[in-house]
C-alpha cells in the first residue's frame, strides 16, 4: 500500500481510538429525585460555585476534570423531602412485591442532600434543578446524576483528598 494513503490510515485509526481513552466509565446514577430548585439553594449554590471558582483560580483547587461539576447546596426543601418519600414508598412496595429489601441507596430523609450541576464552559447552571442524593461522592470524583456525569467539588471550599 502506498505511503501516502496509509499513514493517514493509521494516524486516523489511532485518534479514534485516543479520544475513547478519556471516556469515564459508567458508574451508578447518585439522583435519587431531580426537583425544581428554591431560590435558597440556587443563591447557596452559587455561593459554593464563586468559591469553588476563586480556589480554582488561586490555585488551592485543581482545574477541573470535567466540563460539569456538582456543587453542594442546601438540603431538600419540605416540598423535595415529600417528593422523595412518595418515590421512595413506591420503592419499598416494589421490593416488597419481589420479596426483596430495598435497596441501599433509599436513605432516612435526615440523610438528604441537594446537588446543582455547574457548566464550566459556559459558566451557567444547568437547568432549574437540584438532585436529590442520599451519600455524597468524594471531592473531585466525577458521579453520575440522572443522565449528566459531573466532578463533586462539594461546597468549594474543601481540600479534594491529598491536598490537604
Amino acid at each position: 500500500m502506498n505511503l501516502r494513503i496509509q499513514l493517514p490510515c493509521w494516524v486516523g485509526i489511532g485518534l479514534l481510538f485516543s479520544g475513547c481513552a478519556t471516556l469515564e466509565t459508567e458508574g451508578p446514577d447518585l439522583a435519587l429525585i431531580k426537583c425544581p430548585v428554591s431560590p435558597a439553594q440556587a443563591s447557596t449554590a452559587q455561593v459554593h460555585i464563586k468559591h469553588y471558582l476563586a480556589a480554582v483560580a488561586s490555585g488551592h483547587r485543581p482545574q477541573p476534570r470535567n466540563r460539569f461539576v456538582a456543587v453542594k447546596t442546601l438540603p431538600p426543601n419540605k416540598k423535595q423531602a415529600g417528593a422523595y418519600i412518595k418515590k421512595r414508598q413506591a420503592a419499598a412496595a416494589d421490593a416488597a412485591a419481589k420479596n426483596e429489601a430495598l435497596p441501599q441507596k433509599w436513605v432516612e430523609p435526615f440523610k438528604l442532600k441537594c446537588v446543582m450541576i455547574f457548566d464550566t464552559q459556559s459558566k451557567q447552571f444547568v437547568g432549574t434543578v437540584c438532585y436529590v442524593i442520599g451519600s455524597e461522592p468524594p471531592i473531585g470524583e466525577i458521579a453520575h446524576f440522572d443522565t449528566m456525569s459531573a466532578e463533586f467539588v462539594g461546597t468549594g471550599t474543601e481540600a479534594p483528598p491529598g491536598n490537604q
